[in-house]
């Protein structure tokens, strides 16, 4: 590409970072942090590739360390990057990130909640997915979103 006098884009390393996460290449980092140098800047999406890859290989503390990168570039996170990162983390990891969310002035939808009750059910904690899941059901009228498939299929 370079060698053509093709200059890369940002669209593009996001391109070739999501491949090599998606062979297990967590070196992809390299990559990353490559790219100011050769002109382009990392986006939300740079960012989210990374941490996703990240979580597929249980190194979800990687992921949010990433969010506080993305602050310090002045990029926020998006509630992909956070829901990502609350379904593959610890139960006490999730509530911390979904505050967190929130302190980014983003509500959690229906994913987010639905990434909090698997967490907690595969930890054993059944009453607590219990509890957000009857506060679904019971508190829509403040915001909290409704139940869907997903949600009463991990409640099973």
């Amino acid at each position: 590409m370079v060698v053509a006098g093709v200059s890369p884009q940002t669209y593009t390393f996001n391109l070739l970072i999501c491949g090599l996460c998606d062979l297990g290449h967590l070196d992809a980092r390299e990559l990353f942090d490559k790219m100011p140098e050769k002109g382009c800047l990392p986006n939300e999406f740079s960012f989210g590739i990374l941490v996703r890859g990240y979580c597929r290989f249980a190194l979800a503390n990687k992921g949010v360390e990433l969010l506080d990168e993305m602050k310090n570039s002045r990029i926020l996170p998006n509630r992909v990057v956070y829901n990502t990162l609350i379904s593959s983390g610890k139960t006490d990891d999730a509530e911390n990130l979904v505050e967190r969310m929130r302190e980014d002035g983003l509500f959690p939808d229906e994913v987010t909640f639905n990434a909090r009750i698997s967490v907690l059910c595969k930890a054993g904690q059944v009453l607590e997915a219990s509890r957000i899941f009857r506060d679904m059901q019971i508190d829509e009228a403040v915001g909290l979103p409704r139940p869907n498939v997903t949600t009463y299929n991990l409640m099973l």
